[in-house]
Order: C-alpha cells, then sequence, then structure tokens
C-alpha cells in the first residue's frame, strides 16, 4: 500500500539540528544566549507546528471524508480516474472528495499506459492523498463487439468500460493480452482472454448464452419479523436454485412489527409508498412480478413460485428493457432504453430501484436474530407514468443516484420494471451487474 508520509516533530528537529552539531561555548556565552535562544526555539516550534501537513486546508471536508489529488509528472496530459474498478466523472486534475476507507486508484487515457499501474491506500479522514503517476506511450488497437445483445456490460482488466455511443467499440486499448469479461441482464456472463492486436482492431463475438426473461421478487420484511427470517432465507435458497428462469429479488422494510427496523428508518418514504401500493398488511409478504406470492408456509412459497413459473409467466409476452451504466462517482448515472412492448390498452409506469448488495451487522438489529441482510432498497425513483405501447419502442430515459445511500462493502446494483399500476403486474424487469466498491465506508 502507499500511504503519504508525514515526518514528525522529532524527526523535523533532527533534520535542523544533526546530532553534535551544537559547539562548544563558553560558560558566560551559554548563559546570555539563552534567552534569545529559548525565544528562537519557541518561534521555530510555531513554525515547525504551524507548517503544511497532508491535513491542512480541509477544514470545509464533510465528516467521515477525505481528499484525493493526482498528478502526472511527465505529461500535462489528462487521464480518466477510475475507482475500486469503476469510472468516475472525474479526471487526473481535478480535486476529489472521497469517503474514509481504502480505495484503489487507476487512470486511463487511450494510447497510453500509467506508471505505476494503480494505487492501493487508504484515506483517513480529513486528510489528503497524493499520487503521483507518469504516462507512457504504448502501442494500442481496437476491440469491437459483435452482435452484442442490448445492455451489454463491459470490463477490461477490471475495468467497466462504458460505451455511451452504444457503437461496442473500443478505441486505443494497450495492446497485448487483455482480460474481459461480458455480462447483460438476461445473459450468462462471459470471461475471456483476448489479444488486442497493435495499430489494428480485434473483432469479437460476444457469444452470450441467454436465460429467460428476468423475473423480478419484492418482498417486504423486518428485522423483528420471527417468520421473516426463516421464509426470506427459503425464498433466497430458492432464487439461487432455480435453473429455468433468471429471478432477482429486491427487499423492502416495513414498520411492522417493529417500528425502529432500521432499514424502514433509513428509507421511510419509499417503505411506505410500496407498502401502501400492495396493501401490505403483515409480513414477510412476496409478490412475483407484481402478482401476490402466497407465504403462509415454505411449502406455499416452493409451490407459488413454480406455478408461476410454469403457468402464469410461460404464456406472458414481456417487455425488453436494457440497462447502461455511464459513471458511478460522484453520482450514479445509467440509462434505461425500452425496445419493445407487447400491446397494452393502459398507460405503464417505468421504475429504478437502487439496491445496496449485502449490509452485515455484528449484532442482531432486531429480535428475529438475523444480521445478513441481502439487496435492501435504498431509493427508489419513477421514471415515467405514461408509456403506451405505441411509443414505447426504442424510447430512452435517464436516471441519476445518490451512491452515498449504500451503507454495505458489498457492492450495488440498479434494477429497473415496467409495472401497470391498475392491477400492479410487471410487465418487464433488467438489472445491473454487480457495482463492487473495496470497503466505501460512508
Amino acid at each position: 500500500m502507499n500511504y503519504p508520509k508525514t515526518p514528525d516533530l522529532k524527526n523535523r528537529l533532527r533534520h535542523i539540528f544533526p546530532t553534535g552539531s551544537f559547539p562548544i561555548l563558553p560558560l558566560k556565552l551559554k548563559l546570555s544566549l539563552s534567552l534569545s535562544l529559548s525565544l528562537s526555539l519557541l518561534l521555530l516550534l510555531s513554525l515547525l507546528l504551524g507548517s503544511c501537513t497532508v491535513s491542512d486546508g480541509i477544514e470545509d471536508l464533510p465528516a467521515g471524508k477525505g481528499r484525493l489529488l493526482i498528478s502526472i509528472t511527465n505529461s500535462d496530459l489528462q487521464a480518466r480516474v477510475f475507482l475500486n474498478g469503476l469510472p468516475t466523472d472525474f479526471y487526473s486534475s481535478d480535486d476529489i472528495e472521497l469517503p474514509a476507507g481504502e480505495h484503489i486508484l487507476k487512470i486511463l487515457r487511450p494510447g497510453y499506459v500509467s506508471d505505476p499501474d494503480s494505487f492501493h491506500f487508504r484515506l483517513f479522514e480529513e486528510e489528503i492523498f497524493h499520487a503521483a503517476f507518469e504516462l507512457k506511450a504504448a502501442a494500442s488497437g481496437d476491440l469491437e463487439i459483435l452482435n452484442a445483445p442490448p445492455g451489454l456490460q463491459l470490463e477490461i482488466d477490471g475495468l467497466l468500460r462504458t460505451d455511451p455511443d452504444g457503437e461496442h467499440i473500443h478505441r486505443d486499448l494497450p495492446a497485448g493480452s487483455r482480460r474481459l469479461r461480458l455480462s447483460c441482464p438476461g445473459y450468462s456472463p462471459r470471461t475471456l482472454t483476448a489479444e488486442i492486436p497493435a495499430n489494428s482492431r480485434l473483432s469479437l463475438d460476444a457469444a452470450l448464452s441467454p436465460l429467460s426473461d428476468p423475473l423480478l421478487i419484492e418482498h417486504f420484511s423486518n428485522v423483528s419479523c420471527n417468520p421473516c427470517a426463516e421464509r426470506d432465507e427459503v425464498l433466497i435458497s430458492l432464487i439461487d436454485s432455480t435453473e429455468t428462469a433468471d429471478l432477482f429479488h429486491i427487499a423492502y422494510h416495513t414498520d411492522f412489527p417493529s417500528e425502529s427496523d432500521p432499514f424502514f428508518l433509513e428509507a421511510r418514504e419509499l417503505s411506505e409508498e410500496r407498502t401502501d401500493y400492495y396493501g401490505v398488511r403483515a409480513t414477510p409478504a412476496f409478490f412475483m412480478h407484481g402478482s401476490p406470492l402466497p407465504a403462509y408456509t415454505n411449502t406455499h412459497i416452493e409451490l407459488g413460485l413454480t406455478n408461476y413459473l410454469t403457468n402464469t409467466h410461460a404464456d406472458t409476452e414481456s417487455a425488453l428493457l436494457s440497462l447502461q451504466i455511464h459513471a458511478v462517482h460522484p453520482a450514479l448515472r445509467a440509462s434505461v432504453k425500452l425496445h419493445s412492448l407487447p400491446d397494452h390498452a393502459s398507460p405503464l409506469s417505468l421504475r429504478a430501484a437502487l439496491i445496496d448488495r449485502m449490509v452485515i451487522y455484528s449484532a442482531p438489529p432486531g429480535t428475529n436474530g438475523v444480521t445478513h441482510f441481502e439487496n435492501v432498497v435504498r431509493d427508489l425513483i419513477t421514471l415515467s407514468t405514461a408509456i403506451v405501447s405505441t411509443s414505447a419502442v426504442d424510447q430512452s430515459f435517464e436516471l441519476t443516484f445518490d451512491p452515498e445511500l449504500i451503507r454495505g462493502n458489498h457492492g450495488w446494483q440498479i434494477v429497473v420494471f415496467l409495472q401497470d399500476d391498475s392491477d400492479r403486474r410487471i410487465l418487464g424487469s433488467s438489472y445491473s451487474p454487480i457495482l463492487r466498491q473495496t470497503d466505501y465506508r460512508f
């Protein structure tokens, strides 16, 4: 790890007065100089103690924050900043405010490689971390992804690469062996190693294997609901073991039976909104693509899930949604595109949820003994309430979330879904890849 070094006072004094450097003076001269020397030392100490350290000049930072400064020592060129494997809106010349905690920093400029490749550092509260890079010209080539499904996400050497134009052409990549990961909602992810040619282009078929349309399960829980502990675990186990469908679940926390549920208190408005929307009056409660799923016993959950997959959903035509992440820090920005929509009489609502992948408590926050909470909804926004079949094809919507809503250290995801508010049915859904961070502390 690279840590900023701040010399302590003792070392500063040694630098000014090395050991053995004082001459031997006559006693009278020593006494006559004692007062002036004392005053001089006091002045010297005040100057030393008032000198610039890594914490000076950042009194305006919010609690739990530090600052990152990047320099490119051999050039005036700018490079885009990546933090913890994810793109940001920052460039190397920016003054960047970050949460305290561990971070992995990389910079990227097409046609160049950085030295060092990255910094792995711990940022302390009210501290400035300085990172110095050199940019060196490198042989480069292009990568083109063919037959890319809507919403394709590409990681190159662990960095998520954005594609705002939707061309799936990535230019000026450093030539040589590169590790690629392709992922897309509704498809199995693919990982491979590709050789990027110098001064040429590699065309690569995405070749992703499709899953069934993603199905969204919304469940309502509470940290002091005793049946929730077992039912939630059963549901998650069923989702993980289901191979015939792509299932995704999100969790809302209610104020019953306990009004002190921390997840409810942090997202009271959206929790009450969804609780009233579905008419939930008891927990646990489950809704599969907007349809109630019986939760009286573990067997009811399993039978209800199986019945929905084999009967209801099998005969339903779904909308096709794709989700594209643009940036993560300082704001989480993405766009949603609606590619197709079955004929539908009433207007539809498009919603997006920000999901905290995992929150872990050292001790249970409620009375049901649970300490691990998956896919907690931190924010929910409505992008439109007037989508109709005749105007929906290839319609795009932009969304922005505040990443500081995330409290866990296990990454986040965005989930989007198209819903008929007249009967609560969800006609289509999609979700992003897991956007991971390294030990973010908010």
